[in-house]
């Protein structure tokens, strides 16, 4: 999955600025069900889609430089209630969400069924 990494490296900032993330998410990914159901694949795919234009204003606030701390802060905690919100109209936690990132970045069969879902939903 080629988009995944992108992703999840701004929602990972974004959900460890607030603590709600996992310190370490490599710990938890045996929490990872091998088998994810449809449906929740399809919540899955739906918020990677969702986040994915709240990730790219994220990471445009992150590397505007004529932004200083408070002003970076205050956008990015706006994006941060954004994705949480996505995630939650998809019934998935941030963690849960962050685990199945993972999964789709290391277990390959995983990331081609994700890839598969996301083109589907097109």
């Amino acid at each position: 999955m080629k988009k995944a990494p992108y992703i999840a490296a701004v929602t990972m900032l974004l959900l460890l600025g607030t603590g709600t993330a996992l310190a370490n998410t490599s710990a938890v990914v045996s929490g990872v069900p091998s088998k994810v159901n449809h449906q929740e694949m399809q919540n899955f795919t739906k918020s990677i889609k969702k986040i994915e234009p709240i990730d790219a204003k994220a990471h445009a606030v992150l590397t505007n430089d004529s932004l200083d701390s408070a002003a970076k802060h205050q956008k990015l905690a706006v994006y941060n209630k954004q994705i949480k919100d996505v995630l939650a109209d998809n019934h998935l936690t941030p963690e849960r969400y962050e685990m199945l990132l993972h999964k789709a970045e290391t277990d390959r069969a995983f990331a081609q069924r994700t890839e598969k879902a996301l083109h589907a939903e097109n």
